[in-house]
């Protein structure tokens, strides 16, 4: 059966069908049929069934219920054995094509022998030749029959099915007489047509049909199918006269008494639509910028398009029938373990991955793996769209890069402002070390062993100035974000330490709001996290300094609790003179500033920073025109649960 495209299908004859029964070559199935005794039929090994492609299967003789079946069950029914005996009638319900049920015949020396047609759950047909004997029956109960099964490969007539059994809308049955008019039809013909139903006996079929398809009919009605036989082509019809539609067009010998020739329809124009948005879809698939590759449930290859193949420098012959993990990715037990569990539970995947070419190259990919469907709703395949990250990737790696080197140089500039900060921090242990060195040499004079308890005093304080000397170091030197459980207490009160000497020069009151609990613990990196904290309190300093001399000047630090999504709020507050009018919109730009010295990073640095650690910085003005500074971070014990949580996705 051919067929041409939905707009114009041109008349396609197709060789004749066969006569019905045609004429039998004698094989080794048909001798091993002839010689077999009810006993050896019932008991013929599996794997000889198996080879010659036939079956055994032992029913009842009244109701046809199914009681045994064995032998090639799957190539013949396209079901398991299981499937068929779990409905012991579902074998004869297979059956399309009119035929006796009853097993007429048994009581002669070859049995019952007989010849139909099946439909498959695919949809596929199927010829099958059925010879049938009675088992030996225990009196009282119900009779039995064997049967041998095999497929008939020589092609059948297949006469059209009665009306009322065929399909709504799929095939219709219409009679002509020899001059081609309609003498009868069914209602699937009429709606196939929208025609009239009391106006349509005796019109020509030929007007139902478009020029083109109007020789077909003619040479059908000169020269009629010879019985038995029957020519089918694609044509056009004309629904309501006017609109074209695709048609199948099967001519069969009509009854002699009633018509010259019986016309079986089909209604093409689902399948040449589906066909299209087939054809669609595929081309669509081909020219798509992201890799598409379909595996199934083995996770075999079953498909990729031709973004996939550029992607990983391989050929769709190279990759069919592979293992997706061959050409797939470089990826971790743990990873493509979370990614099956994912997807064989009918929910999608996605993330990024490292993937390797064929030719061992990596490339990093954004990846989606979503379970497909059947009809009945079980996961039947998987596809997965990949693309190239690998380029954004490299840019987000030069980016991070860059704003460290950012970061770092804005360490240096506080660095800088806070030098006579830094020289009275180191000043302080120094004068101890002298004075306690002084106490010492005299005590070693007078009395040795009152020295010892100056030696350990020395010992703190030059602990204390190597402690500072390291974290300036520290936070002067370049450094590479690691995120980890911080302890924000403790941060604040160092940070403190470092203002300490400066508030006390410029009489300002310091002051820090901490929680109750000391074991505060924020997810982020210690260092940027303490620049931030650095930062907003110089402004501060610097906001609290042009306030009027007689005002008690103020800094104020809070820590609140943690709110519902895990966030952990820190504020700044001074009693400064406040922002200056239109420095709102522009606060966090980069270079934008208010100090007559400043560089204009620091607030724009603060926030990128607060940014990345999944926070938010912002800053607001209080009744009194006061600025408070606040900016949120997630604790840690909220970042273990998403970990958590993801690890189960």
């Amino acid at each position: 059966m051919k067929s041409g495209r939905a707009a114009t299908p041109q008349p396609v004859p197709a060789a004749p069908i066969g006569r019905n029964p045609p004429p039998m070559r004698r094989d080794p199935s048909s001798a091993l049929h002839d010689s077999l005794t009810v006993e050896s039929m019932a008991s013929l090994p599996e794997a000889l069934l198996q080879g010659l492609g036939m079956v055994v299967l032992v029913a009842e003789h009244d109701s046809g219920q199914l009681r045994s079946i064995h032998g090639a069950v799957a190539a013949l029914y396209g079901l398991t054995a299981t499937e068929l005996l779990a409905q012991p009638g579902l074998w004869r319900e297979l059956i399309i094509t009119p035929t006796p049920l009853a097993f007429d015949g048994l009581d002669q020396p070859a049995g019952h022998l007989s010849e139909y047609r099946i439909r498959r759950p695919d949809g596929s047909h199927l010829w099958l030749r059925q010879q049938s004997r009675p088992l030996p029956t225990p009196p009282g109960q119900p009779r039995q029959v064997v049967s041998l099964l095999q497929e008939i490969h020589t092609p059948r007539y297949e006469p059209p099915l009665p009306a009322d059994t065929l399909p709504d809308q799929m095939a219709a049955l219409v009679c002509l007489d020899a001059a081609g008019r309609i003498v009868r039809c069914d209602a699937a013909a009429l709606r196939m047509f929208d025609l009239p139903a009391g106006k349509t006996i005796g019109r020509h079929f030929a007007e139902l049909l478009t020029p083109p398809s109007q020789p077909f009919l003619r040479h059908q009605l000169a020269t009629p199918p010879a019985a038995g036989l029957s020519q089918v082509a694609t044509l056009v019809g004309l629904r309501s006269g006017r609109d074209p539609f695709p048609l199948e067009l099967l001519a069969l010998a009509g009854n002699p008494s009633e018509a010259a020739l019986t016309l079986v329809l089909h209604d093409l124009t689902e399948r040449f639509t589906a066909e299209a948005r087939l054809h669609h879809l595929s081309r669509a698939i081909e020219q798509i910028s992201v890799s598409v590759r379909i595996t199934d449930l083995q996770g075999k290859v079953c498909y990729v398009n031709r973004r996939f193949c550029e992607l990983n420098d391989c050929s769709p012959h190279s990759v069919h029938s592979q293992p997706a993990r061959l050409v797939n990715a470089a990826t971790s037990p743990e990873l493509e373990r979370e990614q099956w569990e994912a997807i064989l539970a009918g929910r999608e995947w996605q993330g990024e991955q490292l993937c390797r070419r064929c030719d061992g190259s990596t490339y990093w990919a954004s990846v989606r793996i979503i379970p497909l469907h059947d009809q009945h709703g079980a996961i039947s395949h998987f596809i997965t769209l990949k693309d190239d990250i690998s380029a954004q990737r490299a840019r987000d790696e030069l980016d991070q890069q860059r704003q460290e080197q950012l970061a770092h140089s804005a360490r240096l500039i506080l660095l800088g402002e806070m030098a006579s900060m830094l020289a009275h921090e180191i000043n302080q242990p120094l004068t101890a070390i002298s004075g306690y060195s002084a106490a010492c040499a005299q005590d070693l004079r007078d009395d040795p062993t009152a020295a010892l308890g100056y030696l350990d005093k020395l010992n703190k304080q030059v602990r204390r100035a190597g402690e500072i000397v390291w974290r300036m170091r520290d936070f002067s030197r370049a450094h590479i974000s690691t995120h980890r459980a911080v302890a924000l207490n403790e941060l604040v009160r160092e940070v403190l330490d470092w203002f300490e000497h400066k508030a006390r020069q410029q009489k300002v009151a310091l002051r820090a709001h901490l929680p109750a609990t000391d074991s505060c613990l924020v997810h982020g990196d210690r260092l940027q996290i303490e620049q931030v904290m650095v930062n907003l309190i110089s402004n501060a300093f610097e906001a609290v300094r042009a306030a009027d001399a007689g005002q008690e000047r103020r800094i104020d630090l809070h820590i609140g609790l943690p709110d519902s999504n895990g966030l952990l709020t820190v504020s700044v507050e001074d009693n400064g003179t406040g922002m200056e009018a239109g420095a709102d919109d522009q606060l966090y730009r980069p270079f934008f500033t208010t100090k007559p010295t400043g560089l204009g990073l620091g607030l724009a640095i603060c926030r990128s920073i607060i940014e990345d650690h999944g926070g938010q910085l912002w800053h607001e003005t209080t009744a009194a025109g006061h600025t408070v500074f606040h900016f949120t971070l997630p604790t840690e014990s909220s970042r273990q649960q998403g970990s958590s949580a993801k690890d189960h996705l």
